[in-house]
């Protein structure tokens, strides 16, 4: 940090340099203690820079986590959205974003975002089954059954039908399951 050596301004400096260096563990990529921030002390401060400016991608993230983990799904999205639009294609946000979008209810935008995280981060697993829950969801509750047609029968025997299981099976599973 480049300090100016003028009366007020070196002081503003030294205040912002002050509040960045004492929420800078929570915001730049350290995990956050949700259930230990019983005072919302932590989300206070995020919610201090968001609103002064100096809001970047990573504390609009953590207060749509915040958000998310107290059940206010419209600010989780809110937040996440505007995380988004400043770190564009991250996959961490997209992915979140598109859960917050699924527990909405809003199948259609929560596909179309965890396809994107997909796309940005192809080798991710998350994605990849949080994309799974939101087909499975929407195909539940009446939507599409694009379930169905990308991954098969949710139905566990179905998917397992082509493997006979004799007497002989069942038992050696049986008995591995008791050891």
């Amino acid at each position: 940090i480049q300090v100016v050596e003028t009366g007020a301004t070196t002081l503003v400096a030294i205040v912002v340099y002050v509040l960045l260096s004492y929420i800078s563990p929570i915001v730049n990529g350290a995990v956050l203690d949700f259930e230990s921030d019983k005072k919302g002390l932590a989300e206070s401060k995020l919610k201090i820079l968001a609103g002064s400016g100096r809001g970047t991608a990573e504390v609009f993230f953590n207060l749509g986590i915040f958000a998310f983990q107290r059940g206010d799904l419209e600010n989780a999205v809110k937040h996440l959205e505007t995380a988004d639009k400043l770190n564009p294609n991250d996959p961490e946000t997209l992915n979140n974003l598109g859960v917050a979008y699924c527990y909405r209810g809003n199948y259609r935008r929560a596909e179309q975002t965890l396809r994107e995280t997909i796309e940005v981060k192809k080798d991710w697993p998350k994605a990849g089954d949080n994309l799974g829950l939101t087909l499975f969801l929407a195909q539940y509750w009446g939507g599409p059954t694009k379930y169905n047609d990308e991954r098969g029968h949710p139905r566990l025997r179905m998917r397992h039908a082509p493997f006979a299981i004799g007497p002989k099976a069942r038992d050696h599973w049986l008995a591995a399951m008791r050891a």
